[in-house]
């Protein structure tokens, strides 16, 4: 296998780890009191983090021809119904509602809007 291929099990397995774990230390935070308002803002920061310092480190110039801007604009619509969503999951556990319902139900739902907007276009 390539170095390629490694690096994209390891990040496969790595974010296998960070997304069942974070429910778990959202409930954790929870019961010690803080609220779950802030845990978010947290997760939200480090992803703002983690996403510029991997588009610096990068090394790419920061040109934008007409035909990027429409991909650019398609990657920030995503974005935020991906936040949106991650919200509304926030809000439901807040009601009361379990993690094994608003999981599975949130997982298909992404998978099968996500599918059908990338066929549309």
């Amino acid at each position: 296998m390539s170095d390629g291929g490694s690096l994209g099990i390891g990040v496969l397995l790595l974010s296998l780890v960070a997304l069942g774990s974070w429910p778990a230390l959202l409930d954790l935070a929870f019961l010690r009191g803080r609220h779950p308002s802030h845990a978010y803002l947290d997760y939200a920061t480090a992803v703002l983090l983690v996403a510029t310092s991997f588009a610096l480190a990068s090394g790419q110039p920061l040109s934008v021809s007409s035909e990027s801007w429409a991909s650019a604009g398609l990657a920030a619509v995503g974005g935020c119904l991906l936040m949106l969503g991650n919200l509304s999951m926030q809000r439901a556990l807040l009601l009361g509602v379990p993690l094994t319902i608003v999981l599975p139900l949130q997982g298909s739902l992404t998978v099968v809007l996500g599918t059908s907007i990338n066929y549309v276009l």
